[in-house]
C-alpha cells in the first residue's frame, strides 16, 4: 500500500509541474518545473527497481540539458514572455485545438479501459518456453542429445557444453549417445521457463544422465554470481570450503561454502564475485579430506555457474583424476540495469526505437511550424514634414529684406517680327 501512494504523490507531483510548466509565462520558470518533473521521473524509476535510469533521468536530463536551457534563456534575455505584437497574426490550423483535444480524450479513455480491464483480468504474465542444453562431463567420448526427435546437440567433447535450445513445454524422452555406440534414455517433463541441464557422468563406456535444472534468473545483487554445484562422483558426499580458511587449532576448514552434497545431486547458493580459492572435502572438513582444488578461478558478477564435479580419465598415464569443472553462463539482466536496457533495445525494441525517433523528428518539426506566426505587413505612407516658418521668412530675416519684392527684374525679351511684315 506505501507503494500505491509513494506512486500516486510522485506521478501527481510531476503532472502538477508540467502544467505549471506549460502555463508559466517566465521561461526559467518554466524551466524550473520541467527539472521537478524530471526529479518525479527518476522517484518512479527507482520505485521500479531501476537504479541506472534514475541517474541517467537525474545526471542528463535534469542536470545537463536543463542547465544548457537555462544557460540560453538568460543569455538570450528571454526570461519574460513579451506580447509586444505589432500586427494582429493571421491565424492558422484552426483544427489543432479540437484534434488535439480529442486525441488527449481518447488517450484517457485508452489508458482507463486498459486499467480497469487489467483489474478484471489480471493474469499473470505467460512464461517462457524451456530452455534445454547438453553438458558433457563423461569419460565414453563426444555425444550426441535428442530431446524427442529433436538433435539439441551434437558431437558435444567432455568439459564442453552446447547451446540452449528452446524447445515446447511437455514430456520428453531424452536420448544421449555417445560416440562409441549406445544409447541411454530418460523421460522428463520440461515446463515453462524451466531452465535444464542434460548432464553425462561417470567413467564407464554408456555414461550416466542427470537432468540438472539452472537458475538464470537476475541476480539481486550485482556484485555477486551463482553457483549450481553437482556431485559427479560414483560415491561419497561433498563439502566445499574456501581454501585460506583453516584453522590449525581445529585442524577443519571454517569457511564452508557448500557442504554434504549427496552423489548424483546438486545444490545452488549465491557468492560474492571475484577469484575464488576452493577445496573440495569429502568425509570431513580437515586437510587430510581433500581431493580437488579449484584455485584462481573468477566467478563473473551476474552470472549462473554451473559447477561439475567430475572423474576424469587420464589416457596417457592410464589414471584418474578427481577435478571441478566450471560452465559459466550470463543471468538474465536485471530490470533497468544497462546490461538489461541495451540488449532490449538492440533486439527487442530496435525498430519501435527507430520509429520513435522518426515520430520525434516530425514532432520537433511540427512545433516549430506551429509556433511560427505570420504577420500582416505594415505599409509605411509618405507624408511630407510640416515646418513651422516658411522657407522665404527664414531668409527675409536673415537678411533683413523681402525676398520675394526686393529681387532684380530681369529685362524681358524683344519679340521678333514675323516674316509677313505684319
Amino acid at each position: 500500500m506505501t507503494d500505491v501512494w509513494l506512486f500516486i504523490i510522485a506521478g501527481a507531483i510531476a503532472v502538477a509541474a508540467a502544467v505549471m510548466m506549460l502555463l508559466s509565462e517566465n521561461a526559467v520558470h518554466a524551466a524550473l518545473f520541467l527539472i521537478v518533473t524530471m526529479l518525479s521521473i527518476a522517484f518512479l524509476f527507482l520505485m521500479l527497481n531501476s537504479p541506472f535510469l534514475a541517474m541517467i533521468q537525474i545526471t542528463v536530463y535534469a542536470g545537463a540539458i536543463m542547465v544548457l536551457f537555462i544557460f540560453v534563456i538568460m543569455l538570450l534575455g528571454a526570461e519574460q514572455l513579451k506580447s509586444a505584437d505589432p500586427g494582429e497574426p493571421k491565424r492558422r490550423f484552426r483544427w489543432f485545438t479540437p484534434v488535439a483535444l480529442a486525441l488527449a480524450l481518447a488517450l484517457l479513455f485508452t489508458v482507463g479501459l486498459a486499467t480497469i480491464q487489467g483489474n478484471i483480468d489480471a493474469n499473470p504474465a505467460p512464461l517462457p518456453n524451456p530452455l534445454v542444453r547438453a553438458v558433457n562431463t563423461a569419460n565414453s567420448g563426444a555425444i550426441d542429445v535428442y530431446v524427442g526427435s529433436v538433435l539439441v546437440a551434437e558431437d558435444v567433447a567432455f568439459a564442453n557444453e552446447s547451446d540452449f535450445a528452446e524447445l515446447p513445454a511437455g514430456e520428453y524422452v531424452i536420448s544421449v549417445r555417445p560416440s562409441g555406440g549406445g544409447e541411454v534414455t530418460q523421460t522428463v517433463t520440461l515446463r515453462d521457463g524451466e531452465v535444464v541441464n542434460i548432464l553425462a557422468y561417470g567413467t564407464e563406456v554408456m555414461p550416466l544422465v542427470a537432468i540438472v535444472p539452472q537458475d538464470l534468473a537476475p541476480v539481486v545483487n550485482p556484485t555477486e554470481t551463482r553457483i549450481t554445484l553437482f556431485n559427479g562422483l560414483a560415491t561419497g558426499s561433498i563439502t566445499v570450503a574456501e581454501l585460506f580458511s583453516y584453522d590449525a587449532a581445529n585442524d577443519a576448514y571454517f569457511n564452508i561454502v557448500a557442504s554434504d552434497v549427496a552423489p548424483s545431486s546438486s545444490t545452488e547458493f549465491v557468492e560474492p564475485s571475484g577469484v575464488a580459492n576452493w577445496v573440495f572435502l569429502s568425509g570431513g572438513t580437515s586437510p587430510e579430506f581433500e581431493f580437488a582444488q579449484l584455485a584462481s578461478t573468477t566467478l563473473s558478477p551476474e552470472h549462473s555457474n554451473l559447477i561439475v564435479v567430475a572423474t576424469e580419465i587420464i589416457t596417457d598415464v592410464n589414471a584418474m583424476r578427481t577435478a571441478p569443472l566450471m560452465f559459466a553462463t550470463a543471468a538474465e539482466p536485471m530490470y533497468g540495469s544497462p546490461r538489461s536496457i541495451g540488449f532490449a533495445l538492440f533486439t527487442t525494441f530496435l525498430l519501435p526505437f527507430q520509429v520513435l525517433a522518426l515520430l520525434l523528428l516530425a514532432a520537433m518539426v511540427g512545433v516549430i511550424v506551429l509556433a511560427h506566426r505570420e504577420l500582416k505587413p505594415i505599409r509605411k505612407i509618405q507624408q511630407r514634414r510640416k515646418v513651422s516658418r516658411p522657407l522665404t521668412d527664414v531668409i527675409t530675416s536673415q537678411v533683413g529684406a523681402d525676398v520675394m519684392t526686393d529681387l532684380p527684374q530681369l529685362p524681358q525679351p524683344t519679340p521678333e517680327p514675323s516674316p509677313s511684315g505684319d
